[in-house]
């Protein structure tokens, strides 16, 4: 394709990822996918793993030998040579565990591409970029944007905000209950780390204010022995129910009337946009990352900001929320109308469909492969 009249031409991508769920995950991706199409941008995605449960989209390939860290060079030079896809004009990587495969594929197609960075990276990771045909790193918020900078030294000029696309559900699925319905509190554990300890700390100081309450650890899975003994030793294990849950979805939220995501380091953990999309008010960690997806430009969260690591403002926020109706159901309604805003699979097409014309627009990559570059 030519690169003057750009935004008029109709784009072909193929995102790259390590796996697709059978929860809200694929779902999203699908939904993105339509919304895209709708722009002129035709999205295939290419994934190692998807659930056994996941609906069937055509536009969706799993090639399952791409799990097998020994055997990508070869699965990618046969993925390539079967032409399972159209040529790309732009390559996007959802991931960073998956970017070694994503710039083989760019360089095997001669296409740029854009890398998205997920969310913080750990203190001792590194991005590895290939400098000529990296065209853009997509981050979520502003907050991600600076410690990449900051930290990695990335160039600003690279960096781009996307928008994360979440599905709103067709109707509430937590309405207000009628009186003398026991309040369920839950939270999503993967990547929680100390935060568990937190909600369990909580937990036990709302049971000693006399409230009745439930509380669920969704997504935990394998041995639940340590945090079974955890909330043993809170005193709580009597109102805490371990959900082993594969994937987010509407599975947690039916049950919840608050949702709590008490992260102890920065995160633009997806979690609190889902519940938010599902009419829940969430309580969440004052910290980077969240901050930015949950705050409005004027500072209003439809929920509540607590202090990081503080079982105290965690349990009060709880309280105050159970102890008022009204302003729960408002809470959750602001929530999924921030969603519904800023968030919608529409908006975060938008912002994609922009970003990916602007990466174009910088003209092709490098025809000779580039080696690839750590930024640390």
């Amino acid at each position: 394709m030519t690169i003057a009249g750009i935004d008029a031409q109709p784009l072909r991508v193929l995102m790259v990822t390590a796996e697709l769920g059978a929860g809200e995950g694929l779902g999203s991706i699908v939904g993105l996918l339509d919304e895209l199409a709708a722009r002129g941008v035709f999205v295939e995605v290419l994934c190692a793993r998807a659930a056994e449960a996941a609906p069937t989209d055509r536009r969706v390939i799993c090639y399952r030998s791409l799990a097998i860290p020994w055997r990508r060079p070869i699965a990618i030079r046969t993925f390539c040579a079967e032409q399972r896809v159209e040529a790309p004009d732009l390559i996007h990587i959802l991931s960073l565990s998956f970017a070694n495969v994503g710039m083989d594929l760019a360089a095997r197609f001669r296409c740029p591409y854009v890398q998205t960075v997920e969310d913080y990276p750990a203190r001792e990771a590194s991005i590895r970029v290939a400098r000529r045909a990296c065209r853009r790193i997509l981050v979520a918020t502003q907050d991600l944007a600076d410690e990449l900078r900051l930290r990695f030294g990335v160039n600003e000029a690279l960096i781009a905000t996307a928008t994360p696309g979440v599905a709103c559900a067709p109707d509430d699925l937590s309405p207000l209950r009628d009186g003398g319905h026991i309040p369920v509190i839950g939270t999503w554990a993967p990547g929680m780390g100390a935060g568990l300890r937190v909600f369990l700390e909580a937990a036990r100081r709302v049971l000693d204010e006399g409230v009745d309450a439930e509380f669920v650890i969704a997504g935990l899975g394998g041995d639940l022995s340590e945090s079974r003994r955890r909330a043993d030793r809170f005193g709580v294990a009597q109102h805490v129910t371990f959900a082993d849950f594969h994937a987010v979805g509407p599975r947690l939220w039916s049950m919840l009337d608050l949702y709590c995501h008490p992260a102890t380091n920065p995160t633009v953990a997806r979690a609190p946009l889902l519940a938010m999309a599902a009419g829940i008010p969430v309580i969440a960690s004052d910290v980077d990352g969240l901050r930015g997806l949950l705050a409005e430009p004027d500072g209003a969260v439809p929920g509540a900001l607590v202090p990081q690591g503080d079982p105290d403002a965690l349990a009060a926020s709880i309280l105050t929320l159970l102890r008022d109706d009204r302003a729960r159901a408002e809470l959750g309604d602001r929530a999924r109308r921030r969603v519904e805003t800023h968030f919608s699979l529409a908006a975060s097409a938008a912002s994609h469909a922009v970003v990916y014309r602007e990466a174009l627009a910088r003209g092709p990559a490098a025809a000779d492969p580039t080696p690839a570059t750590f930024i640390s």
